[in-house]
């Protein structure tokens, strides 16, 4: 009877050790589905402000390229601060979700046919206090000629 005690102990132990790696498998695979998960769900929100940005673009061609020499009339620029305002913050959004780096060509390009207005002393005395780290930096790396925001 001793004899099966012992055996039945040893067994006990095996199914523990048994069904506690099942239940460290069953993590693990929870676990990598849901970062993978997480990623698909940030890139379809990359995705979305991406469309919203161009949509916007659509609409108002003339200030998703702004003119050589900026905009003359006071209503035109205050249009073109607004939407050059909503394209950072979008792209504020963006490079917060991007944890990979993969859309920062994308916001250059963008960000690309505005340089003139992101390197000039309005915009810096303006963006300040308002631009993000992450942001500056990727201005900075597009305005080779004056960094430092």
């Amino acid at each position: 009877m001793k004899m099966f005690g012992h055996v039945a102990n040893i067994l006990k132990g095996y199914a523990i050790a048994i069904g506690v790696a099942v239940a460290i498998a069953f993590v693990w695979m929870w676990w990598r589905d849901r970062q993978a998960e997480l990623v698909a769900e940030r890139q379809v929100r990359i995705q979305a402000l991406i469309a919203e940005q161009m949509r916007l673009a659509l609409e108002h061609p003339d200030l998703a390229a702004p003119p050589a020499g900026g905009l003359a009339d006071p209503g035109g620029r205050a249009r073109y601060d607004w939407y050059l305002g909503h394209l950072l913050a979008i792209a504020g959004q963006i490079l917060a979700l991007d944890r990979d780096g993969r859309w920062r060509g994308t916001l250059v390009a963008h960000l690309t046919p505005h340089q003139e207005a992101l390197n000039s002393e309005y915009f810096r005395a303006q963006s300040k206090s308002i631009v993000s780290s992450e942001i500056r930096e990727l201005i900075n790396s597009m305005t080779v000629s004056r960094p430092g925001i």
